[in-house]
C-alpha cells in the first residue's frame, strides 16, 4: 500500500489457475455426479484430491472436494452460473477494490457453495501440498528477494522475517471468511507484517466499514499505491508528561488512506506505541527517549558549528528550525520505513506546531541552561 509491490511468476500461482481448470471440467456434469480424479486435468491437484488414508479413510481435502462438487452440481443450471460468474469476479481482485459495491460475500453465493468453497480453498492453502507441491516458501522467498527492502509495505513499522527464519504470514486482502472464491490466488495474498496481520487487520473485510456499515474503497498493494503525509499538527505538549494530547491525522483525507488508516490502526499504533505514556507507569515513551536523542545531535551539531565558525553563542530557533527542516528533507527519500512517518512529523511539530515555551525548553537543553529543564 504504502510501497508498490511486485506481482511475481511463480508455480504457487498454478494452484489457483488448476482450481480453475478442475471448475471448468465439472460445470456441467449432471447432478449427483461422483469426484473422480479425472475431474482434475492438472495432476497436481488430481493427486491429493483424491488421496485415501492407510486405513482406507478419504482425506480430508478428499473429503472437502467431495463435498464441494456435491454443492455445485446440486445446483440448477442458472445458479451454477451465477456461482461461476461470482468466482470469476472475485478474483479479478484488483478491479472490487475500486468498485467494492460488486464483491460478493460468501453468504450470498447460491446454495452451499459459500460454505463449501471456503473449508476447501482455504484447507488447500495451509495443507502441507500447498506448501510443497506449489512452494509457497519458495515464492516467498522470490517475492522477498525482489524487494528494495523489507519494511512492511503496509505499516512501514516493522520488517519481513528473512525467508530462512520463517515464511512471513500471507494476508487474504479480500478476507477468506467473506470471498473465499479468492482464497488461493495469488493476487489476493500478500506477505503482510506480523503485527499488521495477526493483531491489527486480523480477518477484517477491507472493502467495508464495519463502523459506518458500509462499503469502502481500498488500495490493491499490487496495483496502486498511497502516499499518506503523517501530522501531529494540533497536538498539546507541554512540559508535564501526563498531561500531553497527541492528535494524529494524515493527509490527503481521502477514502483510501481513511481505509488504510482503519484496518492498519496507524494512528492508534503511533500513539500508543510512540507517543503516550501509560498512566502510573515507570517507562519512558519512545517520544522522550527520541527527544533527548534529539537533543543530544542538536548539541553535537552546535559544537561542530562553534569549532567551523570560530565562535561560542547559543543556538537561536532559527537554529533548531533549520536543523529540524534538514532533518525532514533526509527522511523524505526513507519516508515509508522505519517509523519515518513519525519521526519527520515529529520535526515538523517542533518547528512549526509547538508552542513557543516548549520550544524554548528545547533550546534551553540544547544550549546546556538548565534552569527550565525539558520533558
Amino acid at each position: 500500500m504504502l510501497e508498490s509491490c511486485t506481482h511475481i511468476t511463480h508455480k504457487a500461482n498454478n494452484l489457483h489457475l488448476f482450481f480453475c481448470n478442475y471448475l471448468e471440467n465439472i460445470k456441467d456434469l449432471p447432478k449427483n455426479t461422483e469426484f473422480i480424479s479425472t475431474h482434475c486435468p492438472d495432476k497436481a491437484l488430481a493427486v491429493p484430491f483424491s488421496k485415501i488414508e492407510t486405513d482406507g479413510s478419504l482425506t480430508k481435502l478428499h473429503k472437502l472436494v467431495k463435498e464441494f462438487q456435491k454443492s455445485l452440481l446440486d445446483l440448477s443450471s442458472p445458479d451454477r452460473k451465477t456461482y461461476l460468474k461470482i468466482f470469476e469476479d472475485t478474483n479479478q481482485v484488483n478491479k472490487l477494490f475500486k468498485r467494492p459495491s460488486k464483491a460478493i460475500r460468501k453468504d450470498d453465493y447460491p446454495g452451499k457453495t459459500g460454505d463449501t468453497t471456503h473449508k476447501l480453498l482455504v484447507e488447500m492453502f495451509t495443507n502441507t501440498f500447498g506448501l510443497t507441491a506449489f512452494d509457497i516458501k519458495g515464492h516467498y522467498k522470490k517475492l522477498y528477494d525482489s524487494k528494495k527492502d523489507s519494511w512492511c509495505p503496509f505499516c512501514g513499522m516493522e520488517k519481513y522475517k528473512v525467508p530462512e527464519r520463517i515464511k512471513q504470514d500471507y494476508d487474504h486482502l479480500l478476507s477468506k471468511k467473506d470471498y473465499p472464491a479468492a482464497a488461493v490466488n495469488l493476487n489476493n495474498l500478500i506477505p503482510m507484517g506480523i503485527d499488521c496481520n495477526r493483531i491489527y487487520k486480523k480477518d477484517d473485510d477491507i472493502l467495508f466499514d464495519k463502523k459506518n456499515n458500509k462499503r469502502r474503497t481500498a488500495v490493491h498493494p499490487y496495483s496502486e499505491t498511497i502516499k499518506p503525509i503523517l501530522t501531529l499538527k494540533g497536538s498539546k505538549v507541554g512540559v508535564d508528561k501526563n498531561a500531553r494530547t497527541w492528535k494524529v491525522s494524515f493527509t490527503p483525507k481521502n477514502q483510501k488512506v481513511a481505509t488504510w488508516n482503519d484496518l492498519f490502526n496507524i494512528s492508534d499504533r503511533c500513539r500508543e506505541d510512540f507517543l503516550e505514556k501509560r498512566p502510573k507507569s515507570s517507562q519512558e515513551t519512545e517520544y522522550d527517549t527520541f527527544l533527548e536523542m534529539l537533543i543530544k545531535l542538536c548539541r553535537r551539531e552546535k559544537s561542530r558549528y562553534e569549532i567551523r565558525s570560530s565562535t561560542i553563542g547559543d543556538w537561536t530557533e532559527v537554529n533548531l528550525d533549520t536543523y529540524l527542516e534538514d532533518n525532514i528533507d533526509v527522511l523524505k527519500d526513507y519516508y515509508y520505513k522505519d517509523r519515518n512517518m513519525l519521526k519527520s512529523a515529529i520535526y515538523d511539530f517542533l518547528k512549526d506546531h509547538s508552542d513557543s515555551d516548549y520550544k524554548e525548553t528545547l533550546l534551553d537543553r540544547i544550549n546546556v541552561n538548565l534552569k527550565r529543564g525539558i520533558s
